[in-house]
């Protein structure tokens, strides 16, 4: 029903209107509730681009997009740039350690 919706939007408002805006938010909004993340997402940055457009990016319509885009992003992909820090710097550890362990054997033998 909601893609009908959106469809009969786009082309009552091809000019990216505050009503095609509001149709491609919702569905967006919808599909990231089910957890239809790769539905939502394309039109979350359509809807994203179109607030930008119309409003800039201070007014509550971009913004309520982009807190849309963070909410509805799965946690795995959220905190991946966190884990790949974590990661590196684990890895980072382990071989300081390991040169610290040679480097102090070393000069006990």
């Amino acid at each position: 029903m909601m893609t009908h919706i959106l469809q009969v939007r786009r082309r009552l408002y091809p000019d990216k209107t505050d009503e095609l805006f509001e149709a491609i938010h919702s569905l967006a909004t919808t599909y990231g509730d089910e957890g239809k993340y790769a539905a939502a997402e394309p039109l979350a940055q359509e809807a994203l681009g179109i607030a930008r457009r119309l409003h800039g990016d201070d007014h509550p319509d971009t913004l309520k997009v982009l807190r849309a885009l963070v909410v509805n992003q799965p946690l795995e992909e959220r905190f991946r740039p966190s884990r790949e820090v974590a990661s590196r710097g684990a890895g980072r550890r382990q071989a300081n350690s390991g040169r610290g362990q040679s480097a102090h054997t070393d000069r006990h033998e």
